[in-house]
C-alpha cells in the first residue's frame, strides 16, 4: 500500500486531486493507496510526516503551492520547502478567480479594489487559510493597487470550498478562490466572477476576462 498524506481536509480542491490521481493510478499501476488527510500547522504536518519516512517510495506527498512555497517563506522554522522532496509530477494547475455576490452592486474587478480603498479594513474575503495561494493573492493585488496589506480582513475557512460557501452565504465580500471551486457558483448565479488568474480565457466561464487584460499581468 502506498500512503498519500493530503495537507488540507476532505472534500476539499487538494482532496479532489488526490482522489483523481488514486484512481488513475490505481488503473495504471495496480497498486493500493491509503489517502491521510493531515491538516494541522496550515499542511505542514503532512510535510514533515513525509520527509521523515522512510525513502522508499511508498510515501507521497499531494504537494499544494500553499503547503510547501508560501508557508516555508511564511514559516521557515516549522514548514518544509519543496527542495526537501522529490518532485515527481504536476497533477494539475488550478488558476483562481476573484467572485462577489449576485445582487452586490460590485460590477468588476476596478469597482471591487475602489470599495476596498474607499472603505479600509471593512470588506472581508474568504481564504483556505491563512498560508494558502487564496490568502496571498489578495495580499499582493492589494499591493499591486498600492492599498495597505490590512485594507481588506482575511476569514479562513480550512478549505477552499468553505471558503466559496462563506462567500455564497454572505458571510464575506468576496473571494479569490480556486476556479474548481468557484466556477459551480458562477454557473448557477450565485456568484459574480470579475476576474481569473489564468494564462487566457477559461472555457467553462469565456466571457470572464483575465488578469492580463485588466493590466494587473503580475
Amino acid at each position: 500500500t502506498v500512503r498519500l498524506f493530503v495537507p488540507f481536509m476532505a472534500g476539499g480542491e487538494a482532496d479532489g486531486s488526490a482522489r483523481n490521481f488514486v484512481q488513475s493510478a490505481t488503473r495504471v499501476g495496480g497498486l493500493g493507496f491509503e489517502i491521510i488527510h493531515l491538516t494541522a500547522e496550515s499542511g505542514a504536518a503532512a510535510g514533515r510526516a513525509v520527509r521523515q519516512s522512510p525513502a522508499d517510495g511508498r510515501t507521497l506527498l499531494l504537494a499544494r503551492t500553499g503547503s510547501v512555497a508560501i508557508l516555508p517563506a511564511l514559516s521557515p522554522r516549522t514548514a518544509l520547502p519543496v527542495s526537501d522532496f522529490t518532485v515527481l509530477a504536476v497533477l494539475d494547475q488550478a488558476p483562481l478567480i476573484c467572485a462577489v455576490r449576485t445582487g452586490t452592486p460590485i460590477q468588476s474587478m476596478r469597482e471591487l479594489l475602489a470599495a476596498i480603498a474607499a472603505t479600509p479594513g471593512q470588506l472581508r474575503y474568504s481564504t483556505a487559510g491563512a498560508g494558502t495561494l487564496q490568502n496571498l493573492a489578495v495580499r499582493y493585488l492589494l499591493a499591486l493597487s498600492g492599498l495597505p496589506d490590512n485594507a481588506a480582513k482575511p476569514l479562513h475557512f480550512g478549505q477552499g470550498s468553505l471558503a466559496t460557501q462563506a462567500l455564497v452565504n454572505g458571510e464575506v465580500d468576496f473571494s479569490c478562490n480556486n476556479a474548481r471551486s468557484i466556477v459551480p457558483a458562477v454557473q448557477s448565479g450565485a456568484l459574480r466572477g470579475l476576474m481569473t488568474t489564468a494564462q487566457g480565457r477559461l472555457k467553462a466561464l469565456p466571457r470572464l476576462q483575465n488578469a492580463a487584460e485588466l493590466g494587473l499581468r503580475d
